[in-house]
């Protein structure tokens, strides 16, 4: 999966955070024009969460974008 910001967002960053089954497995931050590819293992997992946020808690989050998604086995 890749997650990035809209060319088009006001703001320039967000923080993204992907559980599955309650477990973190991804949190971090991705910036306007820095896109970045998720290659997570979610084997046997039920429940999937991705969760965004801004990541200086200022209420400016960037609009998050997410493309891509891929199962592989």
């Amino acid at each position: 999966m890749t997650a990035g910001v809209s060319d088009v967002s006001a703001n320039t960053s967000s923080r993204v955070e992907v559980y599955v089954d309650g477990e973190s497995l991804f949190t971090g931050q991705v910036d306007l024009g820095k896109p970045r590819e998720l290659k997570l293992r979610v084997e046997n997992g039920l429940r999937l969460r991705i969760a965004y946020s801004d990541p200086e808690d200022s209420c400016e989050t960037g609009d998050l974008l997410l493309a891509d998604p891929t199962l592989t086995r």
